[in-house]
């Protein structure tokens, strides 16, 4: 199966290293994932797992330079976000080493204000104590693609109820 490229909302041509890169064929459309990971072997592994689950995924590497700002951290609506049933979220991009631009605790509080279901990714110094309430799961950094995916169909059903179909179990 190929891979197919689209705009984001944007407008911006979507890439590796661009928001918005959708992976997955638009004829197949299950749960829609969001994968907020700056480091690209980890986002390309954690989108690729998550496909092979039956999700329809759309990645993102975060705030990147010169200021390290995305739209989502200035208090605007994440225009990635609105299409999306769960985001995957490190809590530690690009903007965290840089110490500049939104931190990535700060995008978890907006998508959870947006209301999506959320899985982060931490290391042990990051403030997770902030985002521990239902709909949200927290995975030491680097999980399992299993792991992973599990993570994903709990804050999902917990969100929603159980889900049938692409990205859940009763679909392989």
């Amino acid at each position: 199966m190929g891979r197919s490229e689209r705009s984001n909302e944007l407008g911006a041509e979507a890439s590796d290293e661009s928001p918005g890169r959708s992976r997955q064929e638009p004829a197949r459309r299950g749960r829609r994932v969001l994968v907020v990971e700056w480091r690209m072997p980890s986002r390309e592994r954690f989108a690729g797992a998550l496909e092979d689950a039956g999700f329809d995924v759309t990645t993102c590497p975060g705030p990147s330079g010169p200021g390290y700002e995305c739209i989502g951290g200035r208090g605007m609506p994440c225009p990635l976000v609105s299409d999306t049933d769960v985001v995957v979220l490190d809590l530690r991009l690009e903007s965290d080493e840089m110490g500049l631009g939104a931190p990535a605790w700060e995008l978890a509080l907006t998508y959870r204000g947006a209301g999506k279901p959320l899985v982060v990714l931490s290391g042990e110094s990051d403030p997770v104590s902030l985002l521990r309430e239902p709909g949200v799961e927290i995975l030491p950094r680097r999980p399992e693609p299993r792991t992973l995916i599990e993570a994903v169909r709990r804050v999902l059903a917990e969100s929603s109820g159980p889900a049938t179909g692409p990205g859940t179990d009763d679909h392989p």
